[in-house]
């Protein structure tokens, strides 16, 4: 929830990805009018929609050069696929072509640059959210 909706100018002062979190989450679990269906909703149709285009690929390394997905569950490939799809679903952009997405961040500088090993969630998340946003929205 925190990640799908966060302003762009706010990315960039998270600092301690822990503490922000948990900041974020006491405000929301204290927040009388948090729309806990509207949010829900959000949540299944982004996750029906992963598992029907890429189920268990959905977050792992695709590999241009043998043509698959393979290996384990990655963060980074996470935090752009499911957030970026979070997002336009919730500003009402159509999400389609979900796989060949998938597949094209991989060969993306926007993404590889910011998500290898030993870049920090701090340096990585202001980069990759909005570089997911904008390959999951209509028309990319």
């Amino acid at each position: 929830m925190i990640f799908t909706l966060i302003n762009e100018s706010e990315l960039n002062h998270i600092g301690d990805v822990g503490i922000f979190i948990t900041d974020k989450m006491r405000i929301i679990a204290s927040d009388q009018k948090f729309k806990k269906k509207t949010w829900e909703k959000l949540f299944h149709e982004t996750f029906d929609i992963l598992f029907s285009e890429l189920a268990d690929e959905s977050f792992k390394r695709y590999s241009n050069s043998r043509k698959k997905f393979s290996g384990g569950f990655l963060l980074s490939q996470f935090e752009v696929v499911a957030y970026g799809i979070g997002y336009n679903l919730a500003k009402k952009i159509p999400v389609s072509k979900v796989k060949t997405k998938a597949i094209k961040i991989w060969s993306d500088s926007r993404y590889t640059n910011w998500s290898g090993s030993g870049i920090t969630a701090t340096r990585r998340l202001p980069k990759i959210l909005p570089f997911g946003r904008e390959v999951f929205g209509s028309g990319n």
